[in-house]
């Protein structure tokens, strides 16, 4: 076990150095940062497809905007709970 936060990175640059493990970060970053867009994407879909099987018409802007609203809605969960984790530190 590693006495050190970091997870993947911190693993990597133990085990095969400092170089490698940048790699290893930079693309879990970019993995994550696609799975957040394509998660809110396909929420939107799943959406557009339910309003289209009972006959109501949605336009692009409205589907556009409901795939940004699980990112938004995530975001201030995610900032929310660092104010909390934040407040316990300081305790």
């Amino acid at each position: 076990s590693l006495p050190v936060a970091g997870g993947a990175y911190n693993f990597g640059k133990e085990g095969i150095g400092g170089f490698l493990a940048f790699i290893i970060g930079f693309f879990l970053w970019i993995a994550n940062v696609a799975t957040c867009a394509f998660s809110a994407q396909i929420f939107a879909s799943v959406f557009n497809e339910v309003f289209n099987r009972f006959n109501i018409p949605i336009s692009n802007i409205m589907v556009t905007l409901i795939s940004i609203l699980p990112i938004i809605l995530t975001t201030l969960v995610i900032f929310r709970t660092q104010k909390i984790a934040i407040r316990t530190l300081l305790i």
